[in-house]
This record gives C-alpha cells, sequence and structure tokens, in this order.
C-alpha cells in the first residue's frame, strides 16, 4: 500500500501539461443487438455514451443514467446537445429492464425522452430525492421509484447494490443563473456487485476519501471529463491507482460535439491513464455499444 502511495504522490508531483492535449473522440458507435437482453453466464457491460450504462449480469439488467433518444437527422441528443456520433440503442428498443439507477438529477443523465419511454415499463428504479421528483414529472409511476442515499443496500436477483456518497456541486459557477448546488443526498454513486465481479460507478462527482476505501472493486467506471466538478484527470488518476488491479472503462467524453462544456467534450482517457499503472493492460477505452465481458473476475474476449 506505501508502494502504490508513493507512486499517486509522485506522479502527481510531476508537472502534467495538458494544454496541448486533444479531446479525444470517441470510437465509432456499435449497435447494441437484441441478444444484450439475453439470459447469460456471465456479465456484459456496454457504454451507452455520455454518462449511461447498460449492464446484463446472468440475465439481470441494469442501466445507469440511460440517456438514449436523439434525432439522427439532426444529429440531436434528447437534451438538446449536438451529437458527434449515435447512441448505441434507443428507448425503445430495450427489450426489459430489472432496475434502473440514476446518480443524479443534471438533464445528461436523466433525460425527459428516454424516461418517458422507459416509464411505460414496470421497472424498478433507484434515485436520489431530486432525480424521483424529475421521473414524477416524466411519467414514472410513484411505486416504481425508490429514493436513495449513501449507505443503503438494495438487492436485484443476484445483483447487489450499495449506494455510495457522491459531491458534485457544478451549480457553483453561476448560482445566479444555475440555481441551488447539488449537495448532500443530491447525488450519488453506486457499488454494483454482480455473480462475476464488482463495478465502482462513481456518477459525476468530485474525489472523495470514500471513494477510495471500497472494497473487492474489478471494474471502475472512469469519468474522464476535465472538469472541476468532476473526478477531474488528477482525481481519475488517484482512483484508477488506489486499485491497481481493476479494469478501466472511460466515459464522459468524446460523444457529444460541444467543445465548450467540458463535462461534455474536454476529456481524453489518455491523460488519465499515462499517468496510471498498467493502464496498458487494464484500461479498456470502448466504442459506445462495445460489450465488456466479465467472468468470474476477469475479462473475457468475445
Amino acid at each position: 500500500m506505501r508502494a502504490q502511495q508513493d507512486y499517486i504522490v509522485n506522479m502527481l508531483n510531476q508537472k502534467i501539461d495538458l494544454t496541448n492535449r486533444v479531446p479525444l473522440r470517441a470510437k465509432e458507435t456499435v449497435e447494441i443487438p437484441p441478444s444484450a437482453f439475453d439470459e447469460r453466464h456471465d456479465t456484459v457491460l456496454y457504454w451507452l455514451g455520455g454518462g449511461g450504462f447498460l449492464m446484463n449480469s446472468r440475465g439481470t439488467i441494469v442501466m445507469v443514467d440511460p440517456v438514449i433518444e436523439m434525432d439522427r437527422d439532426t444529429m440531436t441528443s434528447e437534451t438538446g446537445h449536438k451529437m458527434l456520433i449515435p447512441f448505441p440503442i434507443s428507448a425503445n428498443r430495450v427489450d426489459h429492464v430489472d432496475c434502473v439507477l440514476y446518480t443524479h438529477p443534471d438533464l445528461d443523465h436523466v433525460g425527459p425522452t428516454t424516461s418517458r419511454i422507459l416509464a411505460r415499463k414496470r421497472v424498478r428504479r433507484l434515485a436520489p430525492q431530486r432525480v424521483a421528483l424529475n421521473l414524477l414529472e416524466h411519467g414514472v409511476k410513484l411505486d416504481d421509484i425508490t429514493t436513495c442515499r449513501k449507505g443503503d443496500h438494495h438487492q436485484v436477483n443476484d445483483v447487489r447494490i450499495e449506494v455510495i456518497e457522491a459531491d458534485h456541486p457544478w451549480q457553483l459557477i453561476d448560482r445566479e443563473k444555475h440555481g441551488k448546488p447539488l449537495r448532500g443526498d443530491d447525488a450519488c454513486g453506486f457499488v454494483v456487485r454482480t455473480p462475476d465481479g464488482t463495478f465502482l460507478f462513481t456518477g459525476d462527482t468530485r474525489l472523495l476519501e470514500s471513494h477510495l476505501d471500497i472494497s473487492d472493486v474489478d471494474v471502475i467506471l472512469v469519468d474522464t471529463a476535465k472538469c472541476a466538478f468532476h473526478l477531474n484527470v488528477e482525481g481519475a488518476i488517484i482512483l484508477c491507482s488506489a486499485y491497481p488491479s481493476a479494469f478501466l472503462i472511460p466515459y464522459h467524453y468524446g460523444v457529444f460535439d460541444e467543445p465548450t462544456i467540458p463535462a461534455q467534450e474536454q476529456g481524453n482517457p489518455e491523460d488519465v491513464f499515462r499517468c496510471v499503472p498498467n493502464a496498458d493492460r487494464r484500461a479498456f477505452v470502448l466504442a459506445p455499444g462495445e460489450p465488456f465481458i466479465l467472468e468470474n473476475r476477469s475479462q473475457k474476449t468475445i
């Protein structure tokens, strides 16, 4: 542990020059097939673009912050953002879902059109209270929503879900314009424990000490947005380095054509992974819709 801490300190003490780094465009989208919802003997994860994910753990379907509707003619998402590439699946093609997890109420994590379409399905939803209010406005039935806060534990078939804290008060940039900052239980992250391994979804958050003290993490979903109210480059380096055996999957980069919004476009996973030990062996820069398969805590090729 001491050697690991020394490595992190040494890397952060070096001058990390990001001034000439070029934002990374995501790889071309891979369409998620209907078979993604079938029963299986392992766990597969798909990046949905932005901050969203779809997981099939031995037949249990979990979605995280799904925002997947867009106008493909204008390449505009349901949130109004211009896009570089399409989403890998539309909400109408989601065969079934056992549980949807929401981390916070920002529009790019609780898409109104996706929410309305998924509201037609009787699906369990775990969400902070401010997200729950949005979901009700989008037509989700109250009985389908479970409000959550850090420390809560939930079971969905063989998948165990722990709610962890997050810190994402981005409205501090301009409180008069953006309103009350997200505080306390307005935002959260999730630790999702499947029969094949443990996935860490921090959500949109600044790095917290509690993020570095989670047991048996096998996969980290790494927010590589270059934004002070996200992990930021330095926070992502620390998080990835704190779990030297975990697989690393980046998100929050290269999908939206919004170069002035750091959380959407300006991230580059290479800025993080070039400073993380053994990233060449454990980082997977996926295309939206490209499967990452975990079986018995080991990455599995198709």
